[in-house]
């Protein structure tokens, strides 16, 4: 390779490397993960068979795109789900006396209830290194004991995304005291399906491990 090739290939590299460093961020878009949890030690009721899920939000779109995914999930293990749209379809939070009544008509024996607390605006900054390479100036690197510092390197990319922290609560009908609660981030919300599929088996595998379903 000629002086000339190798330093129009350096460049090339690192404009590789920053798209790879860039694809490696986007590509968390989507996970949850459980940042705080707790369990009632004094809870000694046994798994729940036949949850109610609510989702608390403003965009009627989004709930139900929510509980469709958690019941989803839930039946895919054997545990019983009703999403609360189908019995509170009112858009926007009902009263309480409008959910009991509802969870009562379901005959459930747990509540689920997700609320997003806050959504903060993230920066990542991703650096880039200096380029280096030997080519035609490889007998002056060796002679060196390495590569020769060309001293390019290109700005860092800069990557903004959203993070958002939601609140999870398990009920047992029983008692107005959680049994379970959890508090978690999501990386990037941008696609509700997505992003409530992944909440959903998230937090049904911690519910699942802590012996709750």
């Amino acid at each position: 390779m000629t002086g000339e090739t190798a330093a129009g290939a350096a460049p090339m590299r690192l404009v590789a490397l920053i798209l790879l460093a860039a694809v490696a961020v986007a590509g968390c878009a989507g996970p949850t993960r459980i940042i705080q949890e707790w369990q009632d030690p004094a809870y000694a009721g046994g798994p729940f068979k036949r949850i109610f899920v609510i989702g608390i939000t403003p965009d009627a779109t989004v709930r139900r795109v929510f509980e469709d995914a958690f019941c989803a999930e839930l039946r895919s293990r054997a545990v019983e789900c009703i999403q609360s749209y189908t019995l509170v379809p009112e858009d926007g939070i009902a009263s309480r006396e409008r959910y009991d009544g509802a969870v009562a008509k379901a005959r459930a024996d747990g509540v689920f209830i997700a609320r997003v607390l806050r959504v903060e605006r993230r920066t990542e900054v991703i650096p880039t290194a200096p380029v280096t390479f030997g080519g035609a100036y490889g007998f002056y690197g060796s002679a060196w004991g390495g590569p020769l510092f060309m001293g390019y390197a290109a700005p860092p990319t800069v990557v903004q995304f959203d993070q958002a922290f939601v609140e999870s609560r398990l009920f047992s009908v029983t008692s107005d005291q959680p049994v379970w609660t959890a508090q978690s981030e999501v990386f990037a919300p941008g696609n509700p399906q997505r992003d409530s599929e992944h909440f959903a088996r998230t937090m049904i595998e911690a519910l699942a491990t802590r012996k709750l379903l």
